[in-house]
């Protein structure tokens, strides 16, 4: 959306310096990068600033599958610790519970 207070090539070079940022970003190959820099000359402001908002939301869908899967690593990581500490738990509660019935079972 164009900035009131800044002349047109102002909000050009900004649009200009925020799509650079965003393509350069891109998960994609070098030449699906310089495919879409070579586009850029032919459209016009506003569908620039579509393809602003359609590579803003890509790069926060991408972040957010990667918080995603990170997320994930971590709760198996301390699921597989707390399964480790119960497991470790029950054995030191059944040796206990086995002593303590074989001294029952010498007392007379």
């Amino acid at each position: 959306m164009p900035h009131p207070k800044l002349t047109n090539e102002e909000q050009a070079s900004a649009l200009g310096t925020q799509l650079g940022a965003l393509i350069s970003a891109l998960e994609v190959s070098y030449d699906v990068r310089s495919a879409l820099v070579e586009i850029l000359p032919d459209l016009n402001h506003k569908q620039l600033e579509q393809l602003v908002v359609f590579l803003e939301t890509s790069a926060m869908q991408a972040g957010t599958a990667n918080l995603d899967m990170e997320l994930k690593r971590k709760v198996e990581s301390i699921k597989a610790d707390y399964d480790s500490a119960e497991a470790k738990l029950a054995a030191e509660a059944t040796a206990e519970l086995e002593a303590v019935a074989a001294k029952l079972k010498m007392q007379p």
